[in-house]
């Protein structure tokens, strides 16, 4: 009789089929990153260093070099002006964006009545931002927007001057008084900018094991011991994914972006308005790589 040697099953380790599952669950983003973002980041550059007129047939391109960022940075007096401006807020909102979310997620990951609709709510800025939906919005709010804009910019300055008038009161450092002001003054947008950082955080908190949990309370640990010892070190990777998030989604409507809109589609100077962009991402890549620093440093000291 002749013995049957049958193929063996070539099995991996758990930590490499862990590593392949997780490529291949990224695939299309990586997929979609290098045939799309970085041939359009590409040609955004490219567009950038060429003078562009618009025909009717399309476009054409005359070399130009660097000369549309020298005037970005030494003849254009708005430029830098916004980029500081709109830099500045963006750093003032991220901790105030973070600490919201982590709040607002460590209230819904907890069991209550209703659980599903407050997160949907919470959710909902998310979709209500996207381009057809927000589109939508602007068009049939506008004359609303008109007509009750004085009124409300007219109380939200009475309120707050009392508010500023109360830190004064305290003895707060000048330095100190801007940035709470200048956070009281965009909670609409840090509300409306949550809530992918909401959703990120309530997922990190279900992958908590709830006998960690129950361990450190069997040793005694307090509710507070419990979040900054546990819930803190293990969404720390989390906190780095929305602190980078949060600064990419700052691009969207701030004042660099409207600015470099208006020059381009307005006064069509579409070279110009391509170069204040790339250079304003440039920045926020220089923040971001801080940022994703900082946070791996963090990280690693939390375990």
């Amino acid at each position: 009789m002749k013995k049957k040697h049958g193929t063996k099953k070539i099995r991996l380790p758990l930590e490499k089929q862990q590593r392949l599952s997780g490529y291949i669950f990224c695939l299309p983003l990586i997929i979609g990153i290098l045939c799309l973002f970085i041939p359009n980041v590409v040609r955004t550059v490219w567009f950038s260093l060429n003078d562009i007129s618009v025909t009717a047939d399309g476009y054409t391109l005359d070399w130009a070099g660097i000369e549309f960022y020298k005037e970005a940075l030494l003849k254009d007096v708005n430029f830098n002006t916004y980029s500081i401006s709109a830099l500045k807020d963006m750093l003032i909102e991220l901790p105030v964006i973070l600490v919201f979310s982590l709040f607002i997620a460590s209230i819904l990951n907890q069991k209550f009545k209703g659980r599903s609709f407050v997160r949907s709510v919470f959710f909902l800025p998310i979709i209500l931002s996207t381009g057809i939906v927000s589109t939508i919005m602007a068009d049939t709010t506008v004359s609303g927007l008109m007509t009750t804009g004085i009124t409300n910019d007219i109380m939200a300055t009475n309120e707050l001057s009392a508010f500023s008038m109360l830190l004064k009161s305290l003895n707060l450092g000048e330095g100190l008084m801007d940035i709470i002001i200048s956070a009281a003054n965009s909670v609409t947008n840090i509300i409306n900018s949550s809530g992918m950082q909401i959703l990120i955080f309530i997922t990190a908190f279900q992958e908590i094991p709830d006998s960690l949990y129950e361990a450190a309370s069997v040793e005694g640990c307090s509710k507070w011991e419990l979040f900054w010892k546990i819930t803190i070190p293990m969404v720390s990777p989390q906190i780095a994914i929305n602190a980078i998030y949060t600064v990419a989604d700052s691009f969207v409507d701030n004042k660099v972006f409207t600015y470099s809109h208006d020059l381009a589609f307005s006064g069509n100077q579409y070279s110009l308005a391509t170069s204040m962009n790339v250079l304003y991402l440039l920045a926020l890549g220089l923040v971001m790589g801080i940022i994703a620093w900082l946070m791996v440093k963090l990280v690693k000291a939390s375990r």
